[in-house]
This record gives C-alpha cells, structure tokens and sequence, in this order.
C-alpha cells in the first residue's frame, strides 16, 4: 500500500514538472499552439486564422501588430516542436536558422539530403554519365545537376526541411578501378511568394503544404494542419526571418568494372 502511494507521488510530482516544462518552452499563446500543431485535435480556430491571413496577405493588405506576433509565434512553435520530434531535428534547425534573420549561409550533416529517394536518383543519373563519361576517356572535374525537388515524402525530415536545389559531383581520383566522388547539396532555403506560386503554377492551393501531426499519422492526410508557402515567405517582408543557402558535402568511391572501360 505504501508503494502504491509512492509511485502515485512521483508520478503526479513528475506530471507537474512536464506541464511546467511545457509552459516554459510554449510561453504565451505558442503552449495552445503547439498542442493544436502536435495533436491536430481542435485544430479548426488555428486553421481558419492562418487561411484568414493568407488572404490578408494575398490581397496585400497590411497585418495587424498581433497578426504579426501571431505568425512569430506559429513558426517558432513549428521549429521548437520539430526539435523535440528529433525526427524532424534538421527541419528544426533550419527553420530556426531562418527566422534568427542573420541570411548566413550555413553547412549541415549530408543526412537530410543522402536518405532523400529524390536525391538518390539525381546522384544516379549524375553517376550514369560519370561512367559514360569516364568509358569515352571525356571526364569531367565537375558535374552540376539541374534544380529539382529534393524533399522525399517517404523520409519526413527532407519532405518538411527541404524544397528545390541542385547536387555537384566534384571528381576527386580517377583510375581503372574506382572513381572517387566528393557530392555537393546546394540548397537555397526559402520558400516561394504568393505571387510567384501564382504566376508560376496558376493555382495558389498547390502550395498548400500539410503539417502532419497526431492525428493525422492515425486517421489520414485531412487531419493535417495546412499552411501555404506563401505564408512562409511572407516573413521575410516582415523582417522575421531570412533566406540563406545550405551546404552538405559527403563522399563516394563508385566502383567500374574493367569492361565499363571499353566501348
């Protein structure tokens, strides 16, 4: 009996300690946020005010000074969330980055772009003309893809983290056997403007993008938080944040067998 009493003690002593945890790390009203933006329960009043302001911004009409907070606060809850996710720990990052406004280009881990699918198949490309390349005896020090879309919905922290950028296959060695590659993500970090979306892709809800959250990850893609890239931009016109380039390099022996040497 003493036990049980003990460990009810403890459990509510450390359940106390978490939600003032909580309270500290979402202070305001980024604690409401954030479980709206982590659960997905609730999440219609939160939706309908970014869609509200969307539209504001759109129009080209000016945002309020708690408009302006509010969206501070939104996107600092979306970078302290993806944080504690750890899956989502380079997203984190990189947002924070933006919206601390220094614009510094930065170089990260290769992790978010080398586990991409859509990166995976650009270096393969890239390594098919290598060879082809290296079988006509025409090698080239250095080969630059076209800008692509590197983020992989099957590897989350690439598919919230990253958007259009280009790879560079730098040749470092070259012999009969082995060809040793030095890989560049090239990475400009920013998101596209409402205007640009529009004249681009005609349709403004294509950028639409959906947060996944809790519910979501059980019951379906209708669960998500949905927020337009426009959005995103958008802060950089309200000195909020700053674009800026992200680097990741990393390194590959690519292995040719004799016979790739003869035409």
């Amino acid at each position: 009996m003493f036990k049980k009493h003990r460990i009810r003690k403890y459990s509510i002593f450390f359940f106390c300690i978490f939600i003032l945890a909580y309270f500290i790390y979402f202070p305001g009203q980024q604690s409401s946020m954030a479980f709206v933006i982590g659960t997905g329960l609730f999440k219609s009043n939160l939706q309908n005010k970014i869609k509200a302001i969307e539209m504001k911004v759109q129009k080209k009409e000016t945002l309020s000074e708690s408009e302006k907070v509010f969206l501070s606060d939104l996107y600092t809850c979306f970078y302290k969330g993806a944080k504690v996710t750890y899956v989502f720990r380079q997203t984190a990052f990189l947002m924070e980055h933006y919206l601390a406004g220094s614009g510094e280009n930065i170089i990260i881990d290769s992790r978010i772009f080398v586990n991409s699918g859509k990166v995976k198949r650009m270096m393969k490309q890239i390594k098919y003309v290598i060879k082809k390349d290296c079988r006509n005896n025409n090698i080239k020090k250095e080969y630059i893809s076209k800008l692509f879309p590197m983020g992989d919905p099957e590897f989350l922290d690439s598919f919230t983290g990253l958007y259009y950028g280009k790879l560079i296959a730098r040749i470092k060695k070259t012999d009969k056997e082995v060809i040793v590659v030095e890989w560049k993500a090239d990475h400009p970090w920013f998101w596209p403007s409402f205007s640009h979306i529009e004249e681009n892709y005609k349709n403004i809800a294509s950028h639409n993008f959906p947060l996944p959250n809790m519910m979501s990850f059980i019951f379906g893609k209708k669960h998500c938080l949905y927020i337009n890239d426009g959005l995103g931009a958008y802060l950089v016109d309200l000195n909020l944040a700053k674009p800026f380039n992200v680097y990741a390099y990393w390194h590959e022996t690519i292995a040719i067998e004799e016979e790739s040497f003869r035409l």
